[in-house]
C-alpha cells in the first residue's frame, strides 16, 4: 500500500493498529459467543465458546500473542479494548448464575475472576511460546468454571465431557 493510501485510512502506525486490534478482538469474541448459543445446554454451548478461543490460540499464535500480550496489557494503546471484550465475555460467563443447578450464591466477581485467570494462563503459554498446548486446557477451564458456579460433581462430569469421556 502506498504510503498516501494508508494515511487515507489511518492517521498514523498506532491508529492502525487500534483498528486491527480493535476488529480481531470483537470478532473474537463475537466467534466464542456465536459458538456458545449453539450448545446443547450451557455446560455445552461453555466447551464450545472455550474451544474457539484455544484453538484460535494454537492455530494463530501470531495474531494471539498481539490480542492477549502486546495489546492486553494496562499501559497499552488497545487497552481499554481488550478490558471491554473481558468484560462483555465475564457478563456472559455470569449468566451460569440464572442456569438451572446453579449456585446462585456465587458473587458476580466470579465470572471476572475466571475470564482474567484464562487470560492470564494463555499470556503465559504464548509468552513461553507454547500457543500449540492451548487445547489441553479445555478440561481444567471447564472444571473450575463449573466448579464455581455448580458444584464439585458437575465440574467433574463437564471436566470429563470436555476431555473427550462422555
Amino acid at each position: 500500500m502506498p504510503r498516501d493510501s494508508f494515511y487515507e485510512y489511518f492517521r498514523n502506525l498506532d491508529h492502525c493498529f487500534i483498528a486491527a486490534y480493535e476488529w480481531k478482538a470483537y470478532d473474537l469474541c463475537a466467534a466464542m459467543l456465536r459458538a456458545g448459543r449453539q450448545g446443547s445446554d450451557w455446560p455445552a454451548g461453555l466447551r464450545v465458546s472455550l474451544s474457539v478461543l484455544l484453538e484460535f490460540v494454537a492455530e494463530q499464535p501470531h495474531t494471539a500473542t498481539a490480542l492477549i500480550v502486546e495489546g492486553g496489557g494496562a499501559a497499552s494503546i488497545t487497552g481499554p479494548i481488550h478490558a471491554s471484550v473481558l468484560k462483555r465475555l465475564a457478563r456472559a460467563l455470569d449468566s451460569a448464575r440464572r442456569q438451572p443447578g446453579s449456585r446462585h450464591s456465587a458473587p458476580p466477581l466470579t465470572a471476572d475472576l475466571m475470564v482474567g485467570a484464562i487470560n492470564n494462563t494463555l499470556h503465559g503459554l504464548l509468552v513461553k511460546g507454547e500457543s500449540a498446548r492451548a487445547p489441553d486446557l479445555l478440561g481444567d477451564y471447564t472444571y473450575l468454571i463449573m466448579l464455581a458456579f455448580f458444584g464439585e460433581d458437575m465440574a467433574y462430569r463437564e471436566k470429563d465431557a470436555a476431555e473427550g469421556g462422555a
